[in-house]
């Protein structure tokens, strides 16, 4: 019988291979188990990270808030300043102060606000979007083609006179309205409209034609009788600026409304008031945006 060294001896390799095969293996699962620890550290690490992060932007956001709670309404508007006015010089210093945010920062502070909105980051949507307003027109026959040159006296409207007043123009009730009030009031006083009205009525007009037996017949294309209000080719151009602001502005609105798109708002509404040109450039900005970038990402 052999003993269990004889044994030993004569299976040296063997034992060999499978000590070493056994150390191999042992190495591998002591390597593998202080990886799973150390990136179970790390993991751990990257969140303790990302929640100060996270706390550190709510902070900045509340601050930023905090700083400019008198112009909170003009957020929306922040967004178009940033979006495509970055590097410029502002009439509101929350514009200038959101530019001057990274796009982690202005999101939370959308968000802190109460806002459902995002930084915008496409640079294209304006052209595409001015585009999709002039067929819009066409189609609607609203009158003559009054953005020509890329639009150029609305894009004026913030390059030549952001820093001008927008309420001391008159652009409220000065057009004859397309249905006829038989109301209590239109005994003691002529009604008039303002531009958005008009255009709304018109678009109803239109649409309806033959339906609503309290129209005037053959009413003015608005953006036709809008030049002829104003004079369009005598007035001084700042006024043009802001009566074509005021047209694309009502046009995209009813555009919105008889095409039900109110669903689709992606920049929230707010009570801010258009105070400046470069105000209501980014308002107009705002209901361009609401009404054709959806129909312009599809």
């Amino acid at each position: 019988m052999i003993s269990i060294t004889e044994w030993i001896v004569e299976n040296n390799v063997i034992i060999q291979i499978i000590l070493s095969i056994l150390t191999l293996f042992a190495t591998i699962f002591v390597s593998v188990f202080i990886y799973l620890l150390q990136r179970k550290h790390e993991e751990e690490l990257e969140k303790i990270q990302e929640k100060q992060i996270q706390y550190s932007l709510e902070e900045q956001a509340k601050l930023f808030l905090i700083d400019h709670k008198e112009e909170c309404n003009y957020l929306p508007w922040c967004i178009f300043s940033s979006n495509l006015h970055r590097l410029d010089n502002h009439t509101r210093k929350i514009y200038a102060d959101y530019c001057c945010c990274r796009l982690e920062l202005q999101n939370e502070i959308l968000k802190q606000a109460g806002l459902k909105c995002k930084q915008i980051e496409d640079i294209d949507w304006v052209d595409s979007a001015i585009k999709l307003l002039q067929e819009d027109i066409k189609l609607n026959k609203l009158g003559e083609n009054v953005l020509y040159d890329n639009a150029k006296y609305f894009h004026r409207s913030y390059e030549r006179y952001k820093y001008e007043k927008y309420d001391n123009i008159k652009y409220e009730y000065i057009f004859e309205p397309i249905i006829i009030d038989f109301g209590a009031q239109s005994f003691f006083r002529k009604h008039m409209c303002n531009l958005s009205d008009y255009i709304y009525e018109y678009f109803e007009y239109i649409n309806h034609e033959g339906i609503i037996p309290l129209c005037k017949p053959n009413p003015l294309p608005p953006i036709d009788y809008m030049c002829k209000k104003i004079n369009f080719g005598e007035v001084e151009e700042k006024i043009v600026c802001g009566w074509i602001m005021e047209m694309i502005e009502g046009i995209a609105a009813s555009i919105m409304g008889h095409k039900d798109l109110y669903d689709n708002i992606i920049i929230d509404y707010t009570d801010a008031n258009a105070e400046t040109y470069e105000d209501k450039y980014y308002k107009v900005l705002q209901e361009l945006y609401n009404t054709y970038y959806f129909a312009n990402s599809l």
